[in-house]
């Protein structure tokens, strides 16, 4: 097979990037989440939507960065791609397809109704439909560049088979946007994983979240159920471990009365607040009960605190202008309800809650608001080619 463009080797200049961060930070301080494959479960667009499409034709959309610089919001998304034909391929996992491995994810550029790929040729891997792909996830600009993610499949038996076709899938990636060919691998986060296991389970890893702090930069890992901690120097360490929880199984398993199952964490996404603590959202693993997805606050050390709580299947978070968190759902009656509808709920700084958007959102995977207050989100975000970006 013939391999895609690698990252170029070597490591990402952190100390200018120490200097840059130190300067973008506020003065106080993918999770791959459901099935994929040969029957491409996510939903189709249908009917006029309620809000303001900006791009149509997005592949897997998985994060949202606005730049706001020179005046008029310009939007980068990036996509995990729909994988590939042939070539390094993956059995499913109840057996009945294969996801294949391509260099088809790309981040987007949005601006003025005009859709750009301005960086190409990204690890990719999707069924024959191409739905939720794993691929490019969260992103983050900095200066002429991005900072992003790539997400990870599965244990380290399938991740090396992966490897053989494209090491960077489980890394942070630095890309240029002036030059995009000029790249660098900032971190392995899946060969920490790998090398440490903080949460004790099996060695899973599925990078996802990520967002600045003042010594580096802090990510998520939604397969091992942690936050690491990524400093100037290149150097991987865990933040915090998250424990698992047990709920009750449900009656359709048919487990004896009472029977309770274990239901891990997922953080999917990182922000830092105003108040420069970092909010992760939480995902949680199967049966995805409703209700049970949280958002936690993380101070400077320590345990991190419940900061919201009764939400269900949190795929990403944000802050708005005015400090409160907007919160989105994939799937606002959880994910094995049967119902695509998403949802997008303020938070006020009082704490006072407000649905501002459900009705038109399917299945939607990211969220940011600019300056002005207006929100962003991709929809049919596990669509590998009809997803959108959608304003309101």
């Amino acid at each position: 097979m013939k391999r895609s463009p690698m990252v170029s080797k070597g490591r990402f200049s952190l100390a200018a990037l120490a200097l840059i961060l130190h300067t973008a930070l506020p003065s106080a301080a993918w999770a791959h989440a459901g099935p994929h494959g040969g029957v491409d479960t996510s939903p189709e667009p249908s009917g006029p939507s309620p809000f303001t499409v900006l791009a149509e034709g997005l592949s897997n959309p998985r994060g949202i960065a606005i730049d706001e610089s020179s005046g008029s919001p310009v939007v980068y998304v990036t996509e995990a791609g729909n994988g590939g034909k042939g070539g390094v391929c993956l059995t499913s996992a109840n057996g009945d397809y294969d996801d294949c491995y391509g260099p088809s994810g790309a981040i987007a550029r949005v601006s003025n109704g005009q859709v750009e790929r301005v960086i190409k040729n990204l690890p990719s891997i999707a069924g024959p439909n191409g739905g939720f792909a794993i691929g490019p996830s969260r992103i983050k600009l900095l200066g002429p560049s991005v900072l992003f993610t790539v997400a990870n499949y599965g244990d380290p038996e399938q991740r090396g088979q992966l490897a053989s076709a494209d090491k960077r899938f489980g890394h942070v990636l630095w890309h240029s946007l002036t030059t995009p060919s000029i790249s660098f691998d900032v971190a392995n986060l899946s060969a920490f994983e790998d090398a440490h296991n903080p949460d004790g389970g099996e060695l899973e890893s599925n990078p996802s979240g990520l967002a600045f702090s003042r010594h580096g930069l802090i990510a998520t890992d939604a397969g091992a159920n942690d936050v690491l901690k990524i400093r100037f120097d290149g150097q991987v360490s865990a933040r915090y471990a998250f424990p698992e929880r047990h709920f009750p199984a449900p009656a359709d398993l048919g487990l004896p009365a009472g029977a309770t199952l274990p239901v891990q964490s997922v953080p999917t996404a990182v922000v830092v607040g105003p108040d420069g603590a970092h909010f992760v959202a939480e995902f949680t693993g199967f049966p995805y009960p409703k209700g049970a997805a949280r958002v936690f606050r993380f101070g400077a050390s320590g345990a991190p605190t419940v900061f919201a709580d009764n939400f269900s299947n949190i795929i990403d978070l944000t802050f708005g202008p005015d400090g409160s968190l907007y919160v989105l759902e994939l799937a606002h009656n959880g994910l094995t309800s049967g119902d695509v509808t998403g949802a997008v709920t303020r938070i006020l700084p009082n704490g006072t809650r407000t649905k501002v958007a459900s009705t038109g959102l399917a299945y939607p995977t990211a969220i940011a608001v600019d300056r002005s207050g207006r929100i962003y989100v991709t929809n049919y975000g596990t669509h590998g080619s009809k997803a959108q970006l959608v304003r309101f």
